[in-house]
C-alpha cells in the first residue's frame, strides 16, 4: 500500500510539473506574439509575417523592417536586418521603406554603421517620389550638412516641396522653417 502510495504521489508530482510547463510556454508565446522562432537564442519576428515578407509582400516587409528596427514583439532591435527589410519593399517602389533605410542610416546602431551620405541617397528616393517626410529629412540634411554640401537653397526648396504634400499642422512647422531660411 505504501508503494502503490508513492507511486500515485510521484505521478502527481509529474503532472504538476508538466503542467507549470505547459502554462509557461503558453504565457511565453502569449508574450512574444506567438509563433517567433528562436535563433542564436533570441527571438525572432513571427514565421508567418517572414513567410509573407519572403514571398513578396510589401507591406509585410516593411513591418519586419518596423519590428527590427525598433526591436518590437519582443524582438532584438537589429538596424542592419531592418534594412534588408525595408529595402525588399524599397525595390518594390515603397517610398516609406525608402525613407526608413534613411533614417536608419542617419541613426546608424543595432549593427548599421550610421553613414549620412547613404540617407540622403534613399531619403532623395523617397522625396522624389512625393513622400513629404523624406523632403523634409532631405532638407534637414542639406540644412545642417549632413551627407551633402551645406544648402541652405536645397535646404528651402525641399521643405516648400514638402509644404505641398503636408497636412495642416506640418505646414505650420514648414512655414517657421522656411521663413527662418530666408533670413
Amino acid at each position: 500500500l505504501q508503494g502503490a502510495l508513492m507511486a500515485v504521489s510521484n505521478i502527481i508530482l509529474i503532472a504538476g510539473i508538466v503542467i507549470f510547463v505547459v502554462v509557461i510556454v503558453f504565457i511565453w508565446r502569449a508574450i512574444t506574439g506567438g509563433g517567433g522562432k528562436s535563433q542564436g537564442g533570441r527571438a525572432m519576428a513571427p514565421g508567418s509575417l517572414i513567410a509573407r515578407g519572403e514571398r513578396g509582400d510589401t507591406h509585410a516587409q516593411k513591418e519586419l523592417g518596423y519590428i527590427y528596427a525598433t526591436g518590437s514583439r519582443n524582438v532584438r532591435r537589429n538596424a542592419a536586418e531592418a534594412v534588408e527589410w525595408y529595402e525588399r519593399a524599397a525595390k518594390r517602389g515603397d517610398a516609406e521603406a525608402m525613407n526608413a533605410i534613411g533614417s536608419l542610416y542617419a541613426k546608424g546602431g543595432e549593427g548599421l554603421l550610421q553613414n549620412h551620405r547613404k540617407a540622403v541617397t534613399w531619403y532623395e528616393k523617397a522625396a522624389n517620389k512625393g513622400l513629404s517626410q523624406a523632403q523634409i529629412n532631405l532638407a534637414a540634411a542639406y540644412e545642417l550638412g549632413q551627407g551633402v554640401l551645406k544648402s541652405y537653397k536645397s535646404a528651402y526648396m525641399w521643405y516648400t516641396l514638402a509644404y505641398d504634400h503636408a497636412d495642416s499642422s506640418m505646414r505650420e512647422m514648414l512655414n517657421e522653417k522656411t521663413k527662418v531660411l530666408v533670413r
